[in-house]
């Protein structure tokens, strides 16, 4: 009985007030949020942000492919590839000054031969050698953000291109 002596009584608290209306809305934002998270990510991983399967444009005419990226963020590095397959032995490259204006072109390579202002657009001239073949990467930042549209000319095919810019 000296046991019994010793324990301590406990005095039950009071209710705790609830609130569970609050508490079923606390978790339907919460599976909202989930929800958006998960559609963000997913949005990210295809390319709609930068780099992905979504972002990556190919257009091909006769022999001439040209592959851009549509989605890019202010300042982050972009890559245009042009990959040229028999043809002439002179490849030239228009690209309005216009479109230009809307990025810091940083490096062409293969590096032209020549390069000239013809009218609103600059004109690159490559010698494709005795394969008449070559691929050309223009890099380049964008210097602002929004919708950068032109249209490339190389030998002769028109190719418009279209870059969404993010802050």
């Amino acid at each position: 009985m000296q046991e019994e002596d010793k324990i301590e009584p406990v005095k039950s608290l009071p209710q705790v007030k609830e609130n569970l209306p609050l508490q079923r809305t606390a978790f339907k934002i919460q599976k909202v949020c989930w929800v958006v998270i998960l559609a963000v990510t997913l949005l990210i991983g295809l390319g709609f942000f930068g780099n992905g399967p979504v972002s990556k444009v190919m257009s091909a005419k006769e022999n001439i492919t040209l592959e851009y990226e549509r989605f890019s963020r202010y300042q982050g590095q972009m890559k245009t590839t042009i990959h040229l397959e028999g043809g002439p032995r002179i490849a030239n490259i228009r690209i309005p000054i216009t479109y230009l204006s809307g990025f810091k072109l940083e490096t062409v390579f293969p590096e032209s031969y020549e390069s000239k202002i013809e009218g609103d657009a600059i004109v690159y001239s490559f010698d494709t050698g005795n394969n008449q073949s070559l691929t050309i990467h223009f890099f380049a930042c964008p210097e602002r953000s929004g919708l950068i549209e032109g249209t490339w000319t190389v030998n002769q095919q028109a190719f418009p291109l279209t870059h969404i810019i993010y802050p």
